[in-house]
C-alpha cells in the first residue's frame, strides 16, 4: 500500500527493496494475498475443523492528523485497490486511545485472531514520541 503512493527516486529505492520491477506487479501480488486471505477464511477462535493454520489479513492505514492522507491515494489506492480502511488521528496527543482503537478494529475485522496488533508494553515504541507511528511502520516491516 505505501509503495503505491510512492514516486520518484522513493519508488525507485522501495521497488529495488521490494525485489519488483513495477508498482503493478506489486498490485497484483497483494490482489492475490487478499484473496487467498479471504478464500481461506476464519472462525472467532482460530481453530479448524480439518487441522489447517487460520489465516487474517487486514488492512487499515491510519495517518496522523500532521500528515494527512491525499483524497485521490486513499479513494483510488487504499479503498478500491487494497479494500483498506483509513483514518486520520492524533499520534502526538492520543497515542494510548490510537493504540486501543487499532487493536479493537483488527480484533473485529480479523473474527477475532489478531487480539493485540499494538502491544503497550513494547519497549522499542513505549517511549517515542508517536508510539503508535513506530509500531505501525514496524509491524508492517516485519
Amino acid at each position: 500500500m505505501m509503495a503505491a503512493g510512492l514516486m520518484g527516486r522513493t519508488l525507485e529505492y522501495t521497488l529495488g527493496y521490494l525485489k519488483s520491477e513495477n508498482i503493478d506487479t506489486i498490485n497484483s501480488k497483494s490482489r492475490e494475498m487478499m484473496a487467498v486471505a479471504v478464500a481461506v477464511g476464519s472462525t472467532k477462535d482460530g481453530d479448524d475443523d480439518d487441522g489447517r493454520p487460520m489465516l487474517a489479513m487486514v488492512n487499515g492505514a491510519w495517518a496522523d492528523q500532521h500528515f494527512p492522507l491525499k483524497p485521490l491515494y486513499k479513494e483510488k489506492i487504499l479503498k478500491d485497490t487494497f479494500n483498506c480502511e483509513s483514518k486520520t488521528v492524533d499520534f502526538a496527543t492520543k497515542a494510548v486511545k490510537v493504540r486501543k482503537e487499532v487493536n479493537a478494529w483488527a480484533k473485529a475485522v480479523s473474527g477475532g485472531l489478531i487480539r493485540n496488533f499494538l502491544d503497550p508494553g513494547h519497549s522499542k515504541y513505549r517511549h517515542s514520541a508517536h508510539p503508535c507511528k513506530w509500531a505501525l511502520l514496524q509491524r508492517n516491516m516485519a
